[in-house]
């Protein structure tokens, strides 16, 4: 489906999610936009290791790099941040019947401009200048700074959640099965 704007939607309805398939239907979809050898940045679906994708973006002259495992929102710029600012465009326009749903969807994120994406990019750390700790630090916390009074009542509290989730960590290792299942039983 290409809508007025020229955005592609690729339907599969015999599928359930994100296969193999389907990544490589959207790299044959874009590979116009593939052509410059650009660099590409992508999550850890199944399908973005698969054999025929990177096969592809081998001859696209693609550079692909995946995001380490886990990373999730801290390190993808999109669930970080690029998402958020899509939602809240969508979210701000008016109610949209289902017919023209998708027009609204593509326009909010054509609304997202260079600098915002920028910014999503410089947040997850891909192109900033700042100190690794205070990036890394920065995204655990999603952006809380405690200052003043709160600055050591906030570090005694992460110091006492610390504590408490190492002993949960020890005391766990340090049950037997056994006693796990007994405690179980008796507790049914």
């Amino acid at each position: 489906m290409t809508l007025k704007n020229d955005a592609k939607i690729s339907l599969f309805p015999d599928l359930k999610g994100p296969t193999n398939r389907s990544v490589t239907a959207w790299a044959e979809q874009n590979k116009e936009y593939l052509q410059d050898g650009p660099l590409l940045i992508v999550d850890n679906l199944k399908g973005h290791y698969g054999a025929d994708f990177m096969n592809l973006m081998s001859d696209y002259g693609v550079t692909v790099k995946h995001l380490p495992a886990g990373s999730g929102k801290l390190l993808n710029p999109c669930d970080n941040s690029l998402h958020s600012t899509f939602r809240r465009n969508y979210l701000q326009k008016e109610k949209q019947p289902h017919t023209t749903k998708m027009e609204s969807i593509v326009e909010a994120y054509e609304e997202i401009d260079e600098l915002s994406i920028i910014h999503c990019f410089q947040n997850c750390g891909y192109i900033s200048s700042r100190c690794a700790a205070h990036l890394i630090s920065n995204l655990v916390s999603e952006g809380y700074r405690s200052t003043g009074a709160r600055a050591a009542q906030h570090a005694d509290w992460l110091h006492r959640y610390s504590t408490w989730k190492l002993n949960l960590r020890t005391q766990a290792r340090n049950i037997s099965a056994d006693h796990f299942c007994n405690t179980t039983t008796m507790s049914n």
